[in-house]
């Protein structure tokens, strides 16, 4: 059945180009002045902070020729007028050939040839894919019900070169007038007024208010971690990451929302995606995996400690973070199962850590990263080394399946998009995917916010359960600042724990 569906998606004949030297000043200013919200779905992947290295391009994507969304081993493929369905095993692959399939026909304009894509997927493939890959227990409830996959096809791309203050207009089969729009909206978001600069909490406590309620207790979370480290004493697993979601009431725009977080937790591989049904509000520090020609890399972040309420706290901090020998034994373990991932696609011999143990500093934590480069196999394509790669390892634990089996055990809710993973994959087979981590999820008057711990032989609980809380501070803060509420300080409602 699914040949039917690329048989009735048509590519676009062309991809016209135009270069604007304007800066991507307020990303927020310009979904405004191109009147997206409410336009059908649309993607903002936006370096909004971090690593200049990191941070060179931002897309906006939208106007979709197909959209596309997995759910319950079936797709949904919608586009010219017609909703088409059918069952799936495996999306990756299915999403493989709907690139193929909807590829422009004509060549790449010859000024566009440099950028990391000229079009292709934007989307987002939440925790829950993972079972399209291992074979694991559905013991969590599925309360959000959110999509497996979901991807979309733009026939319109804005890609922005921050190194260059340049941003390029991608559009396929370009009716009279469009880029003529896009460039004044490009302007006006030009003229939008400078942002305030990020808020860094210090070291005073964070705590919740009754108007943010939690999935777990504080005893529950306890509890859980108790019963992981249960599991890595008895030796199932060497680490274990495990997380709860926090719940707020939100009537405002969601666009608001995000430009709040952007300016609480500026983070390279931050993003907005409008799907509708959902809209997913990132500052996600991390990456999963990207691709450029042969070349795969892998970013993986773990050990964590709070900002300091200056330079020199916070190099205390840095320093005791570095040598703290359960972070430096958490870190190096996950390296290493990010080598043997990428391994699994990559030629032989060719993987290798380029970056060790390096520091990364965020409004509210800093972390310890290190990046893990390959050469990807002859054989294989972009989607073969996002599933080989998926989920990443930061965010399950060691090894990688029984840590989700132990997951799916102890969280009482399935993880839907957090921890997932979202970015885009070019036509030209390149490809750049976050973690979602640091993210908020609107669903109708409710957003919630999911953060986690990793957790190891020795973890204190009650430490654990701290570092949960700080890692889902700027985004409890970023809802405050829009509601016009005091940031939160505490009650948490009774919860059954599985």
């Amino acid at each position: 059945m699914t040949e039917s569906i690329w048989e009735q998606l048509s590519p676009g004949l062309s991809v016209d180009h135009c270069q604007v030297e304007v800066p991507l000043r307020s990303p927020v200013e310009l979904i405004r002045a191109l009147e997206l919200p409410g336009s059908g779905p649309f993607f903002l992947l936006d370096s909004a902070g971090g690593n200049p290295d990191l941070c060179r391009y931002s897309f906006l994507a939208w106007d979709p020729r197909a959209e596309v969304r997995v759910r319950r081993g079936e797709v949904e493929v919608r586009g010219a007028g017609k909703k088409l369905r059918a069952p799936v095993a495996d999306p990756f692959a299915f999403l493989s050939r709907t690139l193929a399939a909807l590829a422009p026909r004509e060549p790449v304009p010859p000024a566009a040839a440099g950028l990391p894509l000229t079009g292709g997927a934007f989307g987002l493939v939440s925790y829950d894919a993972g079972r399209y890959i291992e074979r694991l227990p559905r013991l969590a409830a599925d309360d959000l019900d959110f999509p497996e996959l979901f991807f979309i096809f733009p026939r319109r791309l804005i890609c922005f070169d921050h190194r260059r203050g340049m941003a390029h207009l991608l559009f396929e089969d370009a009716g009279p007038g469009e880029m003529g729009r896009a460039e004044r909206a490009l302007r006006r978001q030009e003229l939008a007024p400078e942002r305030p600069a990020p808020v860094s909490v210090g070291r005073h406590a964070f705590s919740l208010s009754s108007a943010t309620r939690s999935n777990m207790t504080r005893e529950s979370f306890k509890h859980m971690v108790r019963r992981a480290r249960e599991y890595i004493l008895a030796g199932d697993v060497f680490q274990s990451n495990l997380s709860q979601r926090l719940e707020m009431e939100y009537r405002e725009d969601s666009i608001e929302l995000y430009d709040a977080l952007r300016q609480v937790n500026p983070s390279p591989f931050s993003g907005y995606i409008d799907m509708g049904d959902y809209q997913v509000i990132s500052s996600s520090p991390e990456r999963l995996v990207q691709l450029e020609g042969r070349r795969a890399q892998t970013r993986p972040i773990a050990g964590t400690r709070r900002r300091g309420v200056d330079n020199h706290e916070d190099h205390g901090l840095t320093r005791e973070l570095n040598l703290d020998p359960k972070e430096r034994a958490e870190h190096i373990m996950l390296v290493d199962l990010e080598r043997n991932d990428l391994g699994r696609v990559c030629e032989y011999g060719s993987v290798r850590v380029n970056e060790l143990m390096v520091n990364e500093s965020y409004s509210h934590v800093i972390h310890i990263v290190s990046n893990v480069m390959g050469e990807l196999h002859r054989s294989r394509n972009a989607t073969d080394l996002l599933k080989a790669m998926f989920p990443g390892g930061t965010i399950t634990g060691c090894p990688k399946v029984r840590c989700m089996e132990i997951i799916d055990e102890l969280e009482p809710v399935r993880r839907g998009p957090y921890t997932g993973s979202f970015g885009y994959i070019g036509y030209n087979g390149n490809m750049d995917m976050n973690i979602i981590i640091r993210t908020l999820v609107r669903r109708g008057d409710r957003v919630y916010a999911q953060a986690g711990a990793g957790i190891v032989a020795d973890s204190d609980p009650e430490r654990e359960y701290s570092e949960s809380l700080r890692k889902a501070e700027a985004m409890v803060r970023a809802v405050g600042m829009v509601v016009g509420g005091a940031p939160p300080s505490v009650r948490r409602p009774s919860v059954t724990y599985r």
